[in-house]
């Protein structure tokens, strides 16, 4: 096995969803206003709505919603990525215990962290 997502899957989400890698968006908080700044580092999909934590930044006990300014071009914008948008090799997947976390990966989801380096 050299991927978790079946053929026609991968196919579509390179198809569709490689134009995006590199790029960054924001995903904003409707009750607390932070700003949670991540890079699209691999061909996949990513939430329109996340619920706010306190790994992102901003108010610790907030749980508002974070919604997606849906890609802009903010090239010109002062905004630097603290967070991205991966997806995980092989191994990495095979250690997950959620099983929903596992069939977002094989429906070409992607997972949020913080910044790697």
């Amino acid at each position: 096995m050299t991927s978790f997502m079946s053929e026609d899957t991968q196919k579509w989400i390179d198809e569709k969803c490689s134009a995006r890698v590199g790029m960054v968006n924001v995903w904003e908080c409707q009750a607390c206003e932070h700003k949670l700044v991540v890079i699209h580092r691999h061909t996949g999909v990513t939430p329109v709505v996340l619920i706010h934590n306190a790994s992102y930044g901003g108010a610790e006990d907030c749980s508002g919603q974070m919604v997606s300014w849906g890609y802009l071009n903010l090239t010109q914008l002062a905004y630097e990525p603290t967070h991205e948008f991966y997806r995980p090799d092989l191994s990495e997947y095979a250690k997950l215990e959620s099983e929903p976390m596992k069939a977002h990966l094989r429906d070409g989801g992607l997972i949020l962290r913080p910044l790697q380096q």
